[in-house]
């Protein structure tokens, strides 16, 4: 069962892709995106991840919530 996780206070300047490889990191990713301005296309600091399971779901909360992105403490919640 896939749990889909809230990332915020995102560096503005992340992508999909490298959102993607930080988690991955800690699991198996099934989806990733950035949330963007439908106007400017510039990030709203705030992603979405799936995780293939709640175990790694629960393991990207423990290792990445609080963890420094390009100068910015993020936070990871489980949320759907």
């Amino acid at each position: 069962m896939t749990t889909k996780l809230h990332v915020h206070r995102l560096p503005i300047s992340t992508t999909d892709s490298e959102l993607q490889r930080l988690f991955e990191g800690v699991g198996r990713v099934i989806n990733c995106d950035v949330v963007t301005d439908g106007t400017t296309r510039m990030s709203k600091a705030i992603g979405f991840v799936e995780m293939a399971t709640v175990q790694e779901a629960r393991r990207a909360i423990d290792q990445l919530n609080g963890k420094e992105l390009a100068g910015r403490v993020i936070q990871v919640s489980e949320g759907g």
